[in-house]
């Protein structure tokens, strides 16, 4: 009985000196225009939902319960054992990998609840949806007009479309090239995924092919 009160007592502990995802990812310096995160190499404790995992091989991502923008930071270890809703307590430090922002080095990672919902996907334009602050958290396009202009290239990734501007498609969690998935200039669809920063672009990786419907 002491234990179970001991360890209700730290995890509350724990909990009140938290700091969230938000305060994590929000800023307006723009550094050398990635937005480096204000707790950039310092040790933080944080929580969220499970949203995404498997992506590059065992890591994953966090949200905020209440989602939106800023909201979302990913987990680079893919030591931890962690399945999508979970709601989890991390301690890491703060870094920056060319202008993308995660977790790593954890020193813990605790599963305080499973099962628990994710915050709704929003749906939108690509200008809307592809940026800095939607950076590790669910989003999807296809709300304007959204097709293919251009097929796979040599890492397997492709390029999408819409009025607002264009997508890099990537393959972080799957790679459709190497499913044998054709690809055609101009054909219509809508895509979910997870927003990401690498070779200085926004991306956007679908979970499965699930998440890309015409």
């Amino acid at each position: 009985m002491r234990k179970i009160i001991l360890f209700i007592f730290m995890l509350s502990l724990t909990i009140l000196y938290s700091i969230s995802i938000y305060d994590i990812q929000y800023t307006t310096n723009p550094g050398g225009g990635t937005y480096p995160s204000p707790y950039e190499g310092q040790v933080v404790t944080t929580g969220g939902i499970v949203c995404g995992i498997d992506f590059n091989d065992g890591r994953f991502f966090i949200t905020s319960s209440c989602g939106g923008e800023w909201q979302g930071i990913y987990v680079y270890d893919n030591d931890q054992t962690v399945a999508v809703g979970d709601s989890v307590i991390i301690e890491a430090e703060v870094y920056e990998y060319w202008g993308f922002t995660e977790l790593s080095n954890l020193i813990s990672c605790d599963i305080i609840s499973s099962g628990n919902s994710m915050p709704a996907s929003l749906v939108t334009s690509i200008s809307n949806a592809i940026n800095e602050a939607r950076e590790s958290t669910r989003a999807g396009i296809g709300y304007y007009d959204l097709s293919v202009t251009q097929t796979y290239d040599e890492w397997g990734q492709w390029k999408v479309a819409d009025g607002s501007g264009e997508c890099t498609i990537s393959t972080g969690f799957m790679n459709m090239q190497e499913m044998g998935i054709p690809l055609v200039v101009g054909y219509p669809l809508s895509i979910g995924g997870f927003v990401t920063y690498f070779w200085e672009e926004f991306q956007l990786n679908p979970i499965s092919i699930n998440s890309i419907s015409s």
